[in-house]
């Protein structure tokens, strides 16, 4: 459980919490404090591995939350998932792989990435990077800008 806050006034509060009772029985959310009561503004339902807060100062804070799952299938998939607090309410303004382990035996296929993320220090520049290191290796890197019309990080440059 982590007290944060995302909006640009500094007098605000919420709190972000998560539970994950299995991997398919899980659920991220962020509860926004109104009067002298915590309402519940943000709700995913994915298995949690981890919550990052992203930016230095008291306000405006972003967060990153890494999760997904999969399983019994030979997939494993996590995104990293950024939410920030928008004009339409808290909402998932990017998302990217964080891992992705695929293994079918049966079909002689396999596949590993890693996906890092970064930001600058105001959280208008997110940068991606993804590294595939099976069946070959090969790299990733992208830049996106934070469009405030349009509440989402947009693809800048990719190579």
């Amino acid at each position: 459980m982590l007290k944060i806050n995302m909006k640009r006034s500094k007098s605000e509060e919420q709190i972000a919490a998560f539970i994950n009772i299995s991997a398919v029985n899980a659920m991220f959310v962020i509860y926004e404090k109104k009067g002298d009561q915590y309402q519940e503004v943000y709700v995913n339902e994915q298995f949690v591995e981890g919550v990052k807060v992203v930016g230095g100062s008291s306000n405006n804070q972003i967060l990153v939350v890494t999760g997904g799952g999969g399983g019994g299938t030979g997939i494993w998939q996590s995104d990293h998932h950024v939410v920030r607090y928008t004009p339409q309410g808290y909402k998932e303004v990017w998302k990217g792989i964080a891992t992705n382990r695929e293994n079918l035996p049966i079909a002689n296929y396999h596949l590993q990435q890693n996906g890092m993320i970064g930001f600058d220090a105001g959280g208008s520049e997110l940068y991606y990077a993804q590294i595939t290191s099976v069946p070959t290796s090969s790299g990733l890197f992208q830049l996106y800008k934070y469009n405030e019309q349009k509440s989402e990080y947009e693809l800048v440059i990719s190579y």
